[in-house]
């Protein structure tokens, strides 16, 4: 497990009510950047997005300040 992979998934399992429901998945874009799927349950959605997408940003900003390539998260619900 990346580092980065390891940040990404203790950060959204303490923001999440329904821990079970938590899975990340990694894949790369035909441009090579790194992409994480993250997917949640419905209800914790609004959670993890944030108000006007601040805690979605402030995981992305933090994932992009570890990581040495381009990263990508994407929420999935």
């Amino acid at each position: 497990m990346s580092s980065s992979l390891a940040v990404v998934d203790w950060i959204v399992t303490n923001l999440v009510d329904d821990v079970d429901a938590v899975e990340i998945i990694e894949a790369e874009d035909p441009d090579g950047t790194l992409v994480y799927e993250v997917q949640v349950a419905p209800d914790d959605m609004g959670r993890l997005i944030g108000r006007r997408g601040r805690t979605a940003k402030a995981i992305r900003t933090i994932v992009s300040a570890i990581s040495d390539e381009p990263v990508n998260i994407d929420i999935i619900g």
